[in-house]
């Protein structure tokens, strides 16, 4: 199984790329700039370059298609607090559906529905949007556990 895991230098996927790493070899780092892969690598020794797909642009749907062949599962944290964030989000959705991704893991707000909060409306059209499979809420997922 090949995971593609998006802003693989930020804070959150770092936790995530930490959890992944000693189990998971077929691991895929969509990054930004090569500041991140330097990054990146000087934390995580074993990374090399094949690990890296680099996307500057995060709304150029082929591009990030492109990025997403052979990809099975996409883990997505998008940027906050950025006026594209739901254009990004979408541009991400579009191309794992492009790329025939199976599952996609939207990492983002509890309650997107709260509209008093920029940052969690800014979320709310990708969790409607039609992902690669039904999205799981995870209020939903909690109360019943």
């Amino acid at each position: 199984m090949t995971v593609l895991l998006t802003a693989a230098s930020g804070r959150t996927s770092r936790y995530v790329l930490r959890a992944l790493l000693p189990s998971t070899t077929d691991i895929r780092l969509l990054v930004r700039s090569q500041k991140s892969i330097d990054s990146l690598k000087q934390n995580f020794p074993k990374l090399t370059d094949e690990h890296f797909i680099t996307v500057p642009n995060l709304l150029d749907v082929q591009a990030l298609a492109s990025a997403c062949q052979g990809i099975d599962v996409v883990f997505y944290n998008g940027p906050a607090f950025v006026s594209t964030e739901t254009a990004m989000g979408i541009a991400m959705i579009d191309a794992a559906l492009q790329a025939g991704v199976q599952h996609f893991v939207f990492c983002g707000v509890l309650h997107p529905f709260l509209t008093k909060l920029i940052n969690h409306t800014d979320k709310l059209p990708c969790v409607i949007s039609p992902p690669p499979a039904p999205p799981i809420d995870p209020t939903t997922a909690y109360k019943s556990t």
